[in-house]
């Protein structure tokens, strides 16, 4: 999981909402990770 950060918008589909959002939060940057949250929500 650690491997790419930059992998963690690939992951958001497949990960469960809370691991997603966790490392979201550890690589995206404020308004990026707003935007996903909003896309976690909605699945």
């Amino acid at each position: 999981m650690k491997d790419r950060p930059n992998q963690s918008k690939s992951l958001l589909p497949t990960r469960s909402s809370t691991t997603s959002a966790l490392e979201l939060k550890r690589t995206t940057s404020a308004p990026e990770l707003k935007r996903m949250v909003r896309c976690i929500r909605q699945h």
